[in-house]
C-alpha cells in the first residue's frame, strides 16, 4: 500500500512518445479569442482506471490538453504511458504472444451548458487510440459520455462503448464522484461506480476511491486510495482488480 513513485525503464521512452503526441495536437489548437486552451502533464505511481491498473502498477507519465470554447463546445486530448503486456496478459493464449499496447492517445470533443446556477450537463464522444495491439489486435475504438454535475461538489458518469477494444462487444461504466473544499487549494473527494465488462474482458468491476487534493494554478498534487472486486464470467485472464492500493499523482498545469 505505498504510495512511493518507482519510474521503470519505460518511462524515457513513453515521455518521447508523450511529447510527440502532445506537439502535434498543440499545433491544430491554436486559441481564438474567445476561448481558453489548459494543459498538463503528470506523473503518476498507477495508472489506475475504473478498478484496475492499466500501467501494470507501474509508474507512468501522463498529459492532457483541453480547449473550451464560451459557447460551451470543448475538445481536447488526453495521452498516457502503459503496460498493457503486464495488465491484460500478454503471452495468454487469447491474446498472442506478440508486443503489447505502451501508449494510449484520447482525443475527444463534448458540449457542456448550464441547466441552472447550480446544475450543468455535458456530452462527450471519445476516441481510444493505442500504439500496439490489444487483446491480441487492433483495439481502437469509440466511447461516449453523459455527465451531469451539482456545482462543483457532485458529479455523475455514464460512459457507453458500443465495441469496446473492437472485440464486438460493450461496455457501460456507471459512477459518481463527491467533492468537499477544506480550503481554496485543498479538497476532499471519494466515489465509486460499477464497470461492466464481462463480455469484453471476463469481469465486472465494482470501484471505489476517496483521496486528498491540493490544487494550485500551476499544477497539484493527488494522494488517492483505490478500491476494487470483480464478478468473474469466465477462467481468462483479465486486469486483476486493484483494491487496497494507495496512488501518489503530481501534477504541473500551462
Amino acid at each position: 500500500m505505498s504510495a512511493t513513485i518507482h519510474p521503470d525503464r519505460k518511462l524515457a521512452g513513453q515521455r518521447a512518445l508523450l511529447a510527440a503526441a502532445f506537439s502535434g495536437v498543440l499545433a491544430l489548437h491554436a486559441p481564438p479569442g474567445d476561448a481558453e486552451v489548459t494543459a498538463s502533464t503528470s506523473l503518476t505511481s498507477d495508472y489506475l482506471w475504473r478498478g484496475f491498473s492499466k500501467s501494470g502498477g507501474d509508474a507512468t507519465v501522463q498529459g492532457q490538453l483541453d480547449w473550451q470554447h464560451d459557447s460551451g463546445a470543448y475538445l481536447g486530448a488526453f495521452v498516457s504511458g502503459l503496460d498493457f503486456a503486464a495488465a491484460y496478459g500478454a503471452g495468454y493464449r487469447r491474446y498472442g504472444t506478440g508486443d503489447s499496447a505502451d501508449l494510449e492517445f484520447v482525443p475527444y470533443l463534448g458540449y457542456s451548458s448550464a441547466l441552472s446556477a447550480d446544475w450543468r450537463v455535458e456530452a462527450q464522444l471519445a476516441q481510444y487510440l493505442f500504439d500496439d495491439d490489444v487483446l491480441g489486435g487492433s483495439a481502437s475504438y469509440q466511447e461516449g459520455y453523459l455527465l451531469a454535475h451539482f456545482r462543483d461538489l457532485l458529479s455523475a458518469e455514464l460512459a457507453y462503448a458500443p465495441d469496446a477494444y473492437d472485440q464486438d462487444a460493450a461496455t457501460l461504466n456507471l459512477q459518481a464522484t463527491a467533492r468537499y473544499p477544506l480550503s481554496p487549494a485543498w479538497s476532499l473527494s471519494a466515489g465509486g461506480g460499477w464497470f461492466e465488462a464481462g463480455r469484453v474482458l471476463g469481469a465486472d468491476y465494482l470501484h471505489w476511491h476517496a483521496g486528498l487534493s491540493w490544487q494550485h494554478r500551476h499544477g497539484g498534487i493527488d494522494v488517492r486510495y483505490f478500491g476494487a472486486s470483480d464478478r468473474r464470467h469466465a477462467a481468462r485472464a483479465r486486469p486483476a482488480p486493484a483494491n487496497g492500493e494507495v496512488v501518489l499523482t503530481l501534477t504541473i498545469g500551462f
